[in-house]
């Protein structure tokens, strides 16, 4: 027990993240010809209230970083989509709280033949982290991780369109 609330003390400490990857090695196909696309960032959860997250503003940070790369962001008229969801869950006991972050890219397109096609979105990208943190570094935490994430789907968008 003693050890148990050491590491969960460390963990929080720290900030503890782990990410997750779940790509192919060809995970970059899917992103050839992306010169356009829109962020979609999921409401945050009730129990994010209080916690200094706000929706708007890691809108904002995935937006800016994109721009800052030269990608074109669109409020409406594009179908491809970055999108961001944020879940938080308070521990039972203190301000401590588990964290997912998942940023994934969905395509647009037509699947199928003729009259049997339909429009329909794939994820084509995805990536996350899991993690234990602290309320006082939550904020900053998460805002970091949704930063990571997108320097790494911009990193691969990039590869993915090289300019000539």
């Amino acid at each position: 027990m003693r050890l148990r609330v050491l590491f969960i003390s460390s963990a929080v400490l720290l900030g503890l993240t782990l990410t997750v990857n779940a790509q192919s090695s060809d995970r970059r196909d899917g992103l050839r010809g992306i010169t356009t696309l829109r962020v979609v960032v999921e409401s945050l959860p009730t129990s994010a209230e209080g916690t200094g997250l706000d929706l708007q503003q890691l809108q904002t940070d995935v937006e800016l970083r994109l721009r800052k790369a030269r990608v074109t962001v669109l409020d409406k008229g594009v179908w491809s989509y970055v999108y961001l969801n944020v879940n938080i869950v308070k521990a039972s006991f203190g301000d401590v709280y588990a964290v997912s972050v998942e940023l994934a890219f969905q395509r647009g397109g037509l699947f199928g033949v003729g009259k049997d096609a339909v429009f329909a979105f794939a994820s084509v990208w995805s990536k996350g982290a899991l993690g234990i943190v602290g309320k006082q570094n939550l904020s900053t935490t998460v805002r970091d991780t949704v930063g990571d994430l997108s320097d790494q789907f911009i990193n691969d968008l990039l590869a993915a369109n090289p300019k000539s």
